[in-house]
């Protein structure tokens, strides 16, 4: 009895250690793993705020390092979950300010269209003042 106790005292305890040797490698993978899930979303805010008509080229250079991080999180080696990680938060960061622009740009459109609505109202007004 003493024996099979013993035994299963160093199986957990080689499981801590298994552990404790796992966590520093998983942590770079985890914070890699979010940053594309970030720039995933960042990409396709961007697209659905027209990035590809308003700054086509931010969200592109966005598309291709969101592209290259994601083959880069793929590999094993710590140094490459890093630089994919890193790949990924400049990928975020170009759809943010293509999104950025996109929505200055639609907000600049409409802000002149609503400007020239006023303008033509207040010709009709000057008009229909005059006619009297």
């Amino acid at each position: 009895m003493n024996s099979f106790a013993s035994i299963a005292q160093f199986h957990r305890w080689l499981y801590v250690a298994l552990i404790v040797i796992a966590i520093p490698f998983a942590a770079p993978a985890q914070e890699a793993d979010q940053a594309l899930r970030q720039a995933v979303q960042a990409v396709t805010r961007a697209e659905n705020a027209d990035a590809d008509h308003y700054d086509a080229e931010t969200i592109a250079s966005a598309r291709q390092a969101l592209v290259q991080a994601q083959g880069m999180g793929l590999r094993r080696s710590r140094s490459d979950r890093a630089q994919a990680g890193l790949l990924a938060e400049r990928a975020a960061g170009d759809a943010d300010l293509a999104y950025a622009r996109s929505i200055r740009a639609r907000t600049e459109a409409a802000l002149q269209e609503r400007r020239a609505r006023v303008a033509a109202l207040r010709r009709e007004l000057e008009r229909a003042g005059g006619a009297q």
